[in-house]
């Protein structure tokens, strides 16, 4: 399963760093730059993922979306027919871990986004830069480093999680270590795979 553990552990880290790093950075520009009514509300609401943990937002998601689950049965109420989603696999296991770390990377764009001085804004807008231009060519790069602190919070959780990866039944590193630990009872092969894992954080690192 060595390679399973690899291949998976880097999958789930890239794509979760991906999304994670969408949705934290987005959501933190639209609370920061834009005035709407809860405006107050979501800023501290979208740190409340953090709160639940992973396999517990795997749980609910599946029971939401999942065979016979709320939303489905619900809309099919509505005389919509549609089956489950396929969830139970990679993909669904990084949308779920996404959701559930994104407030890493939220809080820290959150901080630059407010410590920027409007006269950067200004002067952007007096040399003829867009909106979009001025977001991808001067915040985000003013930003990277601490968007950068926040995808790799949110990979060590990745790699550090156990109770959603094993629900959907996708080996991972923390997964294989308690297989061999405690199923196989092998600790000198748990020992090999921590020590792997370590190697990858340092290179993460």
């Amino acid at each position: 399963f060595l390679l399973d553990y690899v291949i998976n552990s880097i999958f789930l880290i890239i794509g979760c760093g991906l999304l994670s790093s969408i949705i934290g950075v987005s959501s933190a520009w639209i609370i920061t730059k834009y005035k709407f009514k809860g405006r107050k509300l979501f800023e501290w609401l979208l740190f409340m993922p953090l709160a639940i943990p992973s396999y517990i937002v795997a749980y609910t998601y599946v029971g939401m979306f999942g065979n016979k689950g709320t939303i489905i049965l619900f809309i099919n109420s509505l005389g919509i027919d549609i089956q489950k989603l396929e969830m139970m696999n990679i993909g669904g296991l990084i949308w779920v871990l996404s959701f559930s770390l994104f407030p890493y990377v939220y809080a820290a764009s959150r901080a630059v986004f407010i410590s920027l001085p409007n006269s950067i804004w200004e002067s952007s807008l007096l040399l003829g830069a867009s909106k979009s231009r001025f977001f991808f060519s001067i915040v985000i790069p003013l930003a990277s480093p601490a968007i950068i602190g926040g995808i790799f919070l949110v990979c060590m959780e990745v790699l550090n999680d156990y109770g959603a990866a094993k629900y959907f039944g996708i080996n991972t590193f923390t997964t294989g270590i308690f297989r061999t630990w405690t199923a196989l009872e092998d600790l000198q092969s748990s020992i090999y795979l921590s020590g792997i894992l370590f190697f990858l954080v340092l290179i993460l690192f």
